[in-house]
């Protein structure tokens, strides 16, 4: 399926949009843990009526044809992309992305199109025993995530969730159930 019929298929559902495999996986367990109901965007994908749907990408460029009414960035971005992306954002949309993406900043500054706009910080974490410890407003919580990439984007992946109305406690329950999945 090309992104146009992925657009197609999906134009009257919340279009979220996934840049980075790190995380992409670990959102759809977080969100299966709640019962949110979502449709993923693949090659052979069906769509299920559901209100959500995801699709990940590495490739912003084909990512942003997808024109996303949320989009959550976790991969290191170059001026094309963010500023193709920013262009084709869903007006009222969101745009979650590292604060550090200087690039993004810049992107943001050029463009007409509104939506709210979500830096996020790397997420604080250490490693003792095998497990990440995630330094959260409830505390330090171990989690059984095998990448760092993953442990550095989790303030984004909470604030994606936010917007599909998962309030803290309920991502960081997730989190600590779906992790050791």
């Amino acid at each position: 399926m090309n992104i146009a019929d992925a657009f197609e298929k999906a134009q009257h559902k919340t279009r979220v949009l996934v840049a980075g495999n790190e995380v992409q996986q670990l959102l759809k367990n977080i969100l299966n843990f709640h019962g949110k109901n979502f449709d993923e965007i693949t090659e052979t994908s069906t769509d299920t009526g559901n209100d959500f749907a995801l699709y990940s990408t590495q490739d912003l460029i084909a990512g942003s044809d997808f024109r996303p009414n949320i989009a959550l960035i976790t991969t290191p971005v170059n001026a094309e992309e963010s500023q193709l992306l920013v262009s084709k954002m869903t007006s009222g949309g969101v745009l979650i992305y590292p604060e550090n993406h200087v690039i993004f900043s810049e992107a943001l500054q050029q463009t007409s199109n509104y939506f709210r706009q979500l830096p996020y910080s790397t997420s604080e974490y250490s490693q003792k025993d095998g497990y990440f410890i995630a330094k959260t407003s409830l505390g330090e919580l171990p989690l059984e995530i095998q990448k760092s990439d993953t442990m550095m984007h989790l303030e984004g992946l909470r604030l994606c969730c936010q917007q599909f109305g998962l309030m803290e406690e309920e991502f960081y329950e997730a989190l600590l159930a779906v992790s050791s999945m």
